[in-house]
């Protein structure tokens, strides 16, 4: 059983990929994800079903649209792929937290809260990295769910000083945030990143919160320097396909969402305490 639902979470996560992909690309050109079927980019025919299957189909048709041949955006497959990855590394730390107790009553409906949560943060990358915005509608629902689950802690656990801890946890977070962003004119960093950040302390509490934001920052300092040293090593080189990178310096934008999310990830799965690894380097 546990391999069927681990087979299950991996294909219940590249469909919500392939929805999520839709969702994204109709909001990218200002239309409603709700109405209409999906149509191939270029000729604009409707997809028929043969079509839709989530990365079969583009394995099948070689990345290609069926009727005028032209090439498909690798983004699709990557998007699919990388929700499955996502959902299986859920189902499976559940599997682990619920000591394997597959039958629990709440494992179910854990589970899914944290398919719907993951697949919120997911559209903000996908979303992020190419419009660098989030939408609100995006950030709200991942705040009213991170908020959910704050308010449902009540019933199962007596209410104490950390747990008022992780109450404060999403406010100081944003007014952090609020201030890097209002003091910089918004050149630090988005507005957007601080009503993440909200969702993300309500989500993972006090330690959590902080942790994934200090992980985020990390990273993400970690990702430009990389970048940085490329640009330079490729502008000596003279080569072509060094031009995104020779373009890229230190007042370049470079989405934060997508580092945030991956810091959320990375604590959700490992549980990397920053205050913990702070005091052992002290020592």
């Amino acid at each position: 059983m546990i391999l069927f639902f681990s087979i299950f979470s991996f294909l219940f996560g590249i469909s919500a990929g392939s929805f999520i992909n839709a969702v994204c690309l109709r909001m990218e050109k200002g239309e409603s994800f709700t109405k209409g079927r999906s149509k191939c980019p270029f000729c604009a025919k409707m997809l028929g079903w043969k079509e839709l299957i989530p990365v079969v189909s583009f394995l099948i048709l070689k990345g290609k649209c069926l009727s005028c041949r032209k090439k498909i955006s690798p983004r699709y497959l990557l998007v699919e792929l990388a929700m499955g990855v996502v959902f299986l590394l859920v189902f499976l730390k559940q599997l682990s937290f619920y000591g394997g107790d597959i039958y629990n009553s709440t494992f179910l409906i854990h589970s899914l809260y944290l398919f719907a949560i993951f697949g919120i943060l997911g559209a903000i990358v996908i979303y992020d990295i190419p419009n660098k915005i989030i939408p609100d509608g995006f950030s709200l629902s991942f705040i009213s769910l991170a908020l959910l689950g704050l308010i449902t802690r009540l019933f199962i656990e007596p209410f104490s000083f950390i747990f008022f801890l992780d109450i404060l946890a999403g406010p100081v977070l944003f007014l952090f945030f609020y201030i890097l962003w209002h003091v910089s004119d918004g050149r630090w960093i988005g507005l957007g990143d601080g009503k993440l950040v909200l969702g993300m302390g309500l989500f993972l509490g006090f330690i959590g919160g902080i942790s994934a934001t200090a992980l985020a920052f990390w990273v993400g300092a970690l990702y430009a320097l990389i970048l940085l040293f490329i640009g330079k090593l490729l502008s000596y080189r003279k080569s072509k396909l060094s031009f995104s990178f020779k373009n890229l310096t230190m007042k370049s934008e470079i989405p934060f969402a997508p580092f945030l999310v991956l810091g959320t990830f990375l604590y959700f799965l490992f549980e990397w305490d920053v205050f913990s690894l702070a005091f052992i380097l002290s020592i």
